[in-house]
């Protein structure tokens, strides 16, 4: 699970600076979760690994255009709901007895990847001043959008 985990990592991070890579790479390996986290991205088959990958991708050009707005602009907001999407079909992947994405594990993992050296670097490789507007405005949709919509969406893969 493990070298399967890492090699849908090297996946996942495919076009940011190997050095970059290695480095993240390296930080998760000696974070007390690594072993968890290389463990949940090795439960991801070749062909879904992709496909994850590709939609991301997608994603991160759109998010680009649009960090110059402000968090709760509809466009902004309606990036979320995907990235909220995206993040609940990949926990349903990676994690046994999912239920689905509420409002509780959301305002904490997005808490949690705040505070997380390695995921903001990844956001701010990307674009500078990306992964501060992307905390927000998830933060924002999960406030106004998620919490009181929580059956509609916990279960959207």
């Amino acid at each position: 699970m493990m070298v399967k985990g890492e090699e849908n990592l090297d996946v996942m991070l495919k076009g940011l600076p190997q050095v970059k890579v290695d480095e993240w790479k390296s930080e998760i390996k000696q974070d007390e979760k690594g072993e968890e986290i290389f463990e949940a991205y090795g439960k991801i088959s070749n062909d879904e690994i992709h496909d994850i990958k590709h939609e991301a991708d997608e994603w991160t050009e759109h998010y680009m255009k649009v960090t110059h707005l402000p968090v709760h602009d509809g466009i902004v907001q309606a990036l979320m709901k995907d990235a909220y999407v995206m993040m609940n079909s990949m926990f349903y992947k990676t994690i046994d007895d999912f239920w689905g994405a509420n409002y509780e594990f959301i305002r904490a993992a997005n808490a949690e990847a705040r505070k997380d050296k390695v995921v903001v670097d990844i956001y701010e490789t990307y674009q500078k001043g990306m992964a501060k507007h992307y905390f927000d405005a998830m933060d924002y949709f999960t406030e106004n959008i998620l919490k009181d919509n929580e059956e509609e969406y916990v279960h959207l893969r």
